[in-house]
């Protein structure tokens, strides 16, 4: 009888850790997929301000237009980042050296780029 019952709580113990498990599986798939869009979302910015050929609104110039996607690509990247930062847990080691590259990677363009813009915004030309 005894034994019945210690097999009895050992299958409702696993059942309870099985569900824990799904719950969790559920909740990184989740992550996943709204890190994938950020991610694309932060990507598709990030080449609207970069972008040599880009459309102007109308009424706007260069630089304020260059003001408009900075700022646009600046909030999206800014959402990711936090995004990510709060739901680093549900990623695997390698996952997140391969965002924490992207991030160090979009950090660098998004510089290069943001000093010429600067220097528009002052008047001078870039050099590069």
């Amino acid at each position: 009888m005894e034994l019945s019952k210690f097999q009895a709580e050992i299958n409702s113990l696993k059942s309870r850790e099985n569900f824990k498990f799904t719950k969790l599986h559920e909740k990184r798939l989740v992550v996943m997929e709204v890190t994938y869009k950020l991610i694309n979302e932060v990507l598709n910015e990030l080449h609207r301000y970069v972008n040599p050929l880009k459309m102007l609104e109308q009424g706007k110039n260069f630089v304020e237009n260059d003001n408009i996607l900075q700022d646009i690509f600046l909030k999206k990247h800014s959402e990711f980042t936090t995004h990510y930062i709060n739901n680093r847990f549900y990623f695997d080691t390698e996952t997140k050296k391969i965002i924490d590259n992207y991030l160090s990677d979009v950090r660098e363009a998004y510089d290069l780029y943001n000093e010429q813009h600067s220097f528009r915004q002052m008047g001078e030309r870039p050099d590069r």
